[in-house]
């Protein structure tokens, strides 16, 4: 059995995670904005993927999009944060096995998260980001639901 957080203890854990849930909020509502500006590119992008059949990346750009507006706006909102959270760990095992596989075929093509920013090739590196990313959304499953307490004063 796990001993008891001392006060300084739980702030310090509420505020990591809260800078988690504000970092993977901010982090997919960027990169969902920045592809609606660069919509063209981006189902360019995912026309390079191994992963995604002929003819069928104008079909999947959008939605795509629409899901990492969801995340980011879900992940803000208490009710829908777990939900959110577990879309975001699923889409990150879903990007990083299309990541992953372009990088065994070969397929050295751009992996559409920032063109603002980067044209970013899917190399190691953007593998493991993805990875720790994933890592981020796993941890938001495992943040303590508020509870209120036994002894706060009634009010009837």
């Amino acid at each position: 059995m796990n001993p008891p957080l001392s006060k300084s203890s739980r702030q310090w854990t509420s505020w990591t995670d809260l800078a988690v849930i504000v970092f993977l909020s901010l982090l997919f509502a960027f990169s969902s904005i920045d592809k609606i500006f660069h919509y063209h590119q981006f189902v360019n992008a995912v026309r390079n993927y191994s992963l995604v059949p002929r003819g069928f990346a104008s079909f999947l750009a959008l939605p795509l999009i629409v899901l990492e507006l969801f995340i980011s706006a879900s992940l803000l909102y208490r009710p829908w944060r777990r939900y959110a959270a577990l879309l975001g760990l699923f889409s990150m095992v879903i990007f990083t096995a299309a990541l992953l596989t372009n990088f065994v075929y070969g397929e050295r093509g751009i992996c559409g998260c920032w063109f603002t920013l980067t044209l970013a090739q899917g190399n190691s590196v953007h593998i493991a980001q993805n990875i720790i990313f994933g890592c981020l959304f796993a941890s938001v499953l495992f943040i303590p639901a508020p509870t209120r307490s036994m002894a706060a004063p009634s009010h009837a």
